[in-house]
Formats: C-alpha cells, sequence, structure tokens
C-alpha cells in the first residue's frame, strides 16, 4: 500500500511471488524522498503478515510540456 492506493497479486497457492511490480506514486514528491511502502501476505487460512519498507522517489517524472 502506498499512501490509500492498494495493489493486489493474486498467487493461489503458491509459496513464492517475485518478479517487478509498478505502484502509481501521486505526483509532488521530490528526488531522494523516501515513500513509506506497506507489503502484505495473506495464506489460504487468512493468517496475514505484513513487512513495512520504503522506496526512493529517482527522479520526479513531469507530464505534459
Amino acid at each position: 500500500m502506498v499512501d490509500t492506493a492498494r495493489v493486489g497479486i493474486e498467487a493461489f497457492l503458491l509459496e513464492d511471488i517475485e518478479g517487478p511490480f509498478e505502484v502509481e506514486i501521486p505526483g509532488g514528491r521530490f528526488a531522494g524522498e523516501a515513500i513509506p511502502l506497506t507489503l502484505e501476505a495473506r495464506d489460504a487460512l487468512g493468517y496475514v503478515s505484513t513487512l513495512d519498507t520504503f522506496v526512493r522517489v529517482a527522479f520526479p517524472l513531469r507530464v505534459g510540456p
């Protein structure tokens, strides 16, 4: 979860998931800013585990002229 945005990946009984994923970051961020990110995993029985981490903005993306 970034801010209030939630993104889900359905793993259906897989033990490991890896690979790139994208999360849209709202505008107004500056280069080097740390953005909190919460990763959450839930198993078939409903047990939940979370990891709080962060990503850093490499450079702001400018859209338009």
